[in-house]
Formats: C-alpha cells, structure tokens, sequence
C-alpha cells in the first residue's frame, strides 16, 4: 500500500482479515521481505490465488505466487486464477476452464 498512496483500500480489510484466515503468503530472504501473494477465502470449496507483489522484479514474484498456490491447494479443493499467461501457469497446474471477452460499445457519432 505504500507504492500506492492514493488507494483508498481499507487497510484492516486488506491485510488483517487475509492474515486472520492466512490468505497471505510472503516470501522472506534473510529474514527480510520480497515478495507476498494473497488468496480469497474459502467458500464452497474454491479460492482464487492474486494480488502478487514483489517490488523487487519478478525475481521472487513467481516463487511466491507458486508457494501461494501450494497453500491454496492445501486448504480448498479448486484453487481458481484469472490470468493472461494460460502457458505459464500451466506448469503449476492450472488447466483453462474458460475464457474471459471484454466487450465494448463503440462511441456513436450520429447522435447531432
């Protein structure tokens, strides 16, 4: 939240409840922090893994996320993430189960 300090994200909502419920996973190297990876709650049985961050690069980003996703699978059954590199997080697992469209509605220009 420091990186963003215009976000107007409650901070107890942010990081006190994910940590109650342990739905943040930090990667530490000597003892100090690189990188973190949230997840959701369980409900129903599925968690969705994101909010990765390391400012570092993604030198510790995607040990995180892949420790993220270790976690994840131990607690719920589908562990879900919207992603856009499908090859990439092929290796930890994930198989596509659908895909996202963005629409648009062009701007009329015949409006007078």
């Amino acid at each position: 939240m420091a990186a963003k300090p215009d976000d107007a994200s409650d901070l107890a909502y942010v990081i006190d409840d994910p940590l109650d419920y342990g739905g943040i996973t930090v990667w530490e190297v000597d003892g100090v922090p690189v990188a973190m990876a949230g997840r959701s709650r369980v409900v129903a049985g599925m968690t969705r893994v994101g909010a990765t961050y390391a400012p570092g690069g993604d030198r510790y980003g995607q040990a995180v996320f892949a420790a993220a996703c270790a976690e994840a699978v131990g607690v719920a059954r589908h562990v879900v993430l919207l992603t856009t590199d499908v090859a990439g997080h092929a290796a930890l697992g994930f198989a596509p189960v659908g895909e996202l469209v963005t629409l648009e509605v062009p701007a009329r220009t015949d409006l007078g």
